[in-house]
């Protein structure tokens, strides 16, 4: 992004000057996730610093009006004219893993809120912006310790999710089954694949990438696989190795 953008946050997150909040987020997730924008998905430091800050203006009634009162009339006009992300054709899953599985870094992100860390990721740290556990899921299956370290877990349990952040209060839904890498829980809604979304219980909080959903009589059965994990209490063995 050049200097002559670097203070038009409506240019930065492809938007109108009018642009409600609504739209606002889902051009800042399409840039971020779906054009993988976001270091952890392979994009450039500095481009996604720049789109945290305009996000984080716009996203803000009163620092959005102070942004407005700001600036000149041709470059909000300007920014008017500038066309929407486009979305790229559906990831190839396998190239995905490896561009979330790519390092970012001194400046770690979360991978929910895209809130920037300075300090080191170490277990049980959680975002210092919306509370997800920041530290990367490690493969269980090649840390016994680790395993023996997790609690067993119910079958089904209750939990609550966020699609976005800030959100005014959560979704809640049921776990269907859980796993060492995911879990598939009963929702009310559907949810786009490759979604990232934040999980809390009063076992478990994750971040989870959502890898399929499919309408049942009851809903929405959706499919998680683990980003980042944390749980609330460590001792005994986990419910299941099966994925």
């Amino acid at each position: 992004m050049t200097d002559t953008n670097r203070r038009n946050y409506y240019r930065i997150l492809h938007v109108q000057p009018d642009a409600p909040t609504e739209v606002i987020k889902s051009s800042y997730r399409t840039l971020m996730q779906r054009l993988k924008m976001h270091p952890d998905l392979g994009g450039d430091h500095s481009e996604a610093a720049l789109i945290n800050e305009a996000y984080n203006v716009l996203i803000d009634p009163a620092k959005r009006a102070a942004y407005d009162s700001e600036q000149p009339e041709p470059s909000r006009a300007e920014a008017a004219a500038q066309p929407p992300p486009q979305a790229p054709p559906e990831p190839d899953p396998a190239a995905a893993r490896r561009q979330r599985a790519a390092s970012s870094g001194g400046h770690h992100l979360c991978p929910f809120c895209h809130q920037g860390h300075a300090q080191r990721v170490v277990a049980d740290r959680l975002c210092q912006e919306c509370g997800s556990p920041l530290l990367r899921l490690r493969n269980p299956r090649s840390d016994v310790a680790w395993l023996r370290a997790v609690e067993r877990m119910p079958s089904e349990m209750s939990l609550r999710y966020w699609k976005d952040w800030p959100q005014a209060s959560p979704t809640p839904a049921k776990v269907m089954d859980l796993s060492l890498t995911g879990l598939r829980f009963l929702g009310t809604e559907a949810l786009g694949r490759d979604q990232f979304i934040k999980l809390d219980s009063e076992l478990l909080q994750a971040i989870g990438r959502v890898v399929h959903c499919q309408q049942v009589p009851d809903g929405w059965q959706i499919g998680l696989e683990f980003v980042t994990l944390r749980f609330a209490r460590t001792r005994g063995a986990f419910v299941s190795d099966q994925v």
